[in-house]
């Protein structure tokens, strides 16, 4: 889904398992307008006519983004079909149309001027609506109950294959194997290795 503020000039588009339809709900208490599906991305936003190009440049897109270590247990959780966690890490990089130059997270990415962290988004979001809006948005995110720490289903095995196969993305946005800290800053998007030389 993706939401658009016009009031503060902000258009969120939701990436899947990264607090995305909550962070959606909240903006649309807000007055937000929603696009019509629930993964919308800004081609997406622009098809169905939410935004137009022309405003384009004068909003700011959001997006969200979560520790590989964590978001993939919730995945592995949802959509592992009975397959162990490295059986389906190992299907999941492999697949084609995934994973865009080692990156999980690049069809949102791609499109997004400022990203936040789910380990943090109520804080980094309120924050932004209030200076944005002179309200702060209030939001609850709701975990998976059946996960518990995701560390105790990783291994040696996975938690090797996550650190070399996306060590770029983790080292962007400061990513390892521990939680992470709250309180870390909105990110302006890195620039990524596909990204074309400034002019």
């Amino acid at each position: 889904m993706a939401v658009l503020i016009r009031e503060a000039g902000l258009l969120f588009i939701a990436e899947a398992h990264v607090a995305g339809r909550a962070t959606a709900g909240a903006l649309l208490t807000l007055g937000g307008e929603a696009s019509a599906g629930h993964h919308d991305r800004l081609p997406e936003a622009l098809q169905q006519g939410l935004v137009t190009p022309a405003e384009l440049g004068e909003l700011t897109v959001i997006s969200t983004v979560r520790n590989h270590y964590d978001a993939l247990v919730t995945w592995w959780l949802q959509r592992g079909r009975g397959r162990s966690f490295i059986h389906f890490l190992q299907l999941m990089v492999t697949m084609p149309g995934r994973l865009r130059d080692d990156r999980l997270y690049w069809k949102y990415f791609d499109d997004s001027d400022l990203v936040l962290r789910y380990e943090d988004i109520e804080r980094q979001l309120g924050e932004l609506t209030a200076e944005r809006m002179g309200r702060r948005v209030a939001m609850e995110v709701i975990g998976d109950n059946r996960k518990g720490d995701y560390r105790r289903h990783h291994d040696e095995h996975t938690r090797g294959l996550i650190a070399t196969v996306f060590e770029v993305e983790l080292s962007a946005f400061g990513y390892g194997f521990e939680p992470a800290e709250a309180g870390a800053p909105v990110t302006r998007r890195p620039a990524w290795r596909d990204d074309p030389p400034p002019a």
